[in-house]
């Protein structure tokens, strides 16, 4: 943690934590962690220079595990459970990534997901499982519970990770069809001209 590793060096003012994703020279993303004891402008001398190389840096407090592998950890022991479970076979739980939990969080981030779809769907649909799987770790930590009562349930109220005031939801549904096109046409997971035809709907 970035804490601990700064109180190892003589300057911690000049310190940060930096975690680049494997294959690092593909996956663009760096998390870069700063210490409580490190300077502001350490964190933007360290953000400038990885932007110059082509990164996209995100920022993370000192914490055990960063953004994503605390996000990945929770994914990966999912599967495993759903696999231990007798639920679904690694193959389609791999299939199932690729094809649709990936690209989805791809096209849109998680926060943005759970705005978009309602903290109250997220919320009740969380608790639901709780219950049903006898699992605790399904049920929705307090933030949600607490902008759910503020009145921020995500896009349709205007507020909830987000600010959506003054935005056209619209425009951004129509921007949002476009991404997953685009990314699932890249993908070459859409379905091919004609094949709702072949699916023998119903007679005109």
């Amino acid at each position: 943690m970035a804490d601990e590793l700064a109180g190892l060096v003589t300057n911690p003012a000049r310190f940060v934590n930096t975690h680049f994703l494997n294959p690092a020279y593909l996956i663009p993303l760096v998390e870069v962690s700063p210490a409580r004891a490190s300077a502001e402008q350490t964190f933007e001398a360290t953000k400038t220079l990885l932007e110059a190389a082509g990164k996209v840096v995100v920022r993370c407090a000192p914490s055990p595990g960063f953004i994503v592998p605390r996000l990945q950890a929770a994914a990966m022991n999912e599967a495993a459970r759903l696999v231990e479970e007798g639920v679904a076979t690694p193959d389609d739980i791999d299939k199932a990534v690729r094809s649709g939990f990936g690209p989805r969080y791809t096209a849109m981030g998680m926060c943005e997901f759970i705005d978009y779809g309602g903290l109250d769907i997220l919320y009740y649909a969380a608790r639901s499982m709780a219950r049903s799987l006898d699992a605790p770790r399904y049920e929705p930590p307090a933030i949600v519970e607490r902008l759910m009562r503020e009145g921020k349930r995500g896009a349709r109220e205007g507020e909830g990770f987000y600010d959506w005031r003054g935005r056209d939801l619209a425009a951004y549904q129509r921007e949002l069809v476009g991404r997953y096109v685009a990314l699932f046409g890249h993908l070459r997971l859409l379905p091919p001209p004609g094949a709702a035809d072949r699916l023998g709907g119903p007679e005109s």
